[in-house]
C-alpha cells in the first residue's frame, strides 16, 4: 500500500508535445509589431491647390492648381506601448502634372517664380502609428508638424528658377494593411489624406496663400517592425 501511495503522489509527466505552458503568444519576437520601427513608402496622388493673393487696392488673384503628384514617406519611430508607435517623419509631394484655372475677376497674373507648373511639397512632422492588432497588419496614422511648399521638382530643369517659398503647417492622416514577408519586415498598401495652409512672399512683397490637399493617394510601404 505504501509503495502504491508513493507512486500516486510522483507528479504527472507533461502531456506528449508540450514543452512550456499553454497560453497566447508573447506581443515581442517575430511577426510582432514592436520595438524599433522603420518605414519608406512611395506612390501616387490627386493634389488640389486653392492660390489667392492678399488684397492690393481692393482686388487679389485667385487660381485653383489640380493634378497628379509622386509620393514618398520616411519615418523613424519606436514602440511605446503594445500597437502603439510613436515619431517623426518626412511626407513629400512632387507634382508631376496639374492644371491652372485662374478666377475670371482676378485682374493681376500670377508671378513666374509662383510658378504652378512645379511643387515641391514636404510636411516635417511628430506621427502616431496604430495597430490595433500587434500581430495583424491593419494599422492608422496620423502627423501634425511644419509644412513647406517650392515651386521647384527634383530634377526638373526649371529647378533653380525661382526663390519662392512658403512655410505653415499640415496635417497627415492614414490607413493601411502589411503582409509579413520576413520576421521584422512586412510589405503594404497605404492611403493618405493630408491638408496644409501655407504663406509665402514673392519678390515684389505681394502675400500668397496656398491651402492644399492630397486625396487620394496610394502607395506601396515597406516597414521594418
Amino acid at each position: 500500500m505504501l509503495g502504491v501511495a508513493s507512486a500516486g503522489a510522483q507528479e504527472l509527466s507533461p502531456a506528449p508535445g508540450l514543452s512550456g505552458p499553454i497560453g497566447p503568444p508573447p506581443d515581442v519576437g517575430a511577426h510582432v509589431h514592436d520595438g524599433f520601427y522603420l518605414r519608406i513608402a512611395s506612390g501616387f496622388s490627386v493634389l488640389d491647390e486653392r492660390l489667392q493673393s492678399d488684397d492690393v487696392d481692393g482686388r487679389n488673384t485667385e487660381a485653383r492648381n489640380r493634378g497628379i503628384a509622386s509620393l514618398s514617406d520616411l519615418a523613424f519611430g519606436g514602440t511605446v506601448a503594445p500597437g502603439w508607435v510613436v515619431g517623426g517623419g518626412i511626407y513629400s509631394l512632387d507634382l508631376v502634372a496639374s492644371t491652372l484655372r485662374v478666377d475670371g475677376s482676378s485682374v493681376d497674373p500670377i508671378p513666374a517664380e509662383l510658378d504652378p507648373g512645379l511643387r515641391g511639397l514636404s510636411l516635417i512632422a511628430p506621427f502616431v502609428d496604430w495597430y490595433p492588432n500587434v500581430r495583424g497588419g491593419f494599422h492608422a496614422q496620423a502627423a501634425l508638424g511644419l509644412a513647406t511648399l517650392v515651386p521647384r521638382v527634383f530634377g526638373h530643369p526649371a529647378t533653380s528658377k525661382s526663390d519662392y517659398a512658403a512655410v505653415g503647417g499640415g496635417l497627415l492622416i492614414g490607413t493601411g494593411y502589411e503582409w509579413w514577408i520576413a520576421d521584422e519586415w512586412s510589405i503594404g498598401v497605404l492611403t493618405q489624406l493630408g491638408i496644409r495652409v501655407l504663406r509665402g512672399e514673392d519678390e515684389s512683397g505681394l502675400k500668397w496663400t496656398h491651402l492644399i490637399t492630397n486625396s487620394p493617394s496610394l502607395c506601396v510601404s515597406l516597414t521594418y517592425h
